[in-house]
C-alpha cells in the first residue's frame, strides 16, 4: 500500500513500475532485501516480494527492449 503523497525512492535495477497509484508493482532486476527497507522508510508498506517466472522475465525483457527501440 502506498499512502497519498508518498514518493518511492529511486532504486537501482527498476525495470518497470506498474499496478496502480494505490498499489504499485515494481519489477526489479537483481533484487536486494535492502530495497524493501528503502520502500518502507519512504512510507510504503510492502505486501509481498514474489520472484518472477522465466516466462515473466522474458516478457519484461522483450517489452523493455521494444520500449527502448521506440524511444
Amino acid at each position: 500500500m502506498l499512502p497519498p503523497n508518498t514518493v518511492l525512492p529511486q532504486l537501482p535495477g527498476v525495470v518497470e513500475v506498474g499496478g496502480s497509484s494505490r498499489l504499485p508493482v515494481l519489477t526489479i532486476c537483481q533484487f536486494e532485501p535492502a530495497m524493501v527497507a528503502a520502500c518502507q522508510q519512504a512510507g510504503a508498506s510492502v505486501q509481498a516480494v514474489d520472484p518472477m517466472t522465466l516466462e515473466e522475465i522474458f516478457v519484461v525483457n522483450v517489452q523493455n527492449r521494444r520500449d527502448r527501440a521506440i524511444a
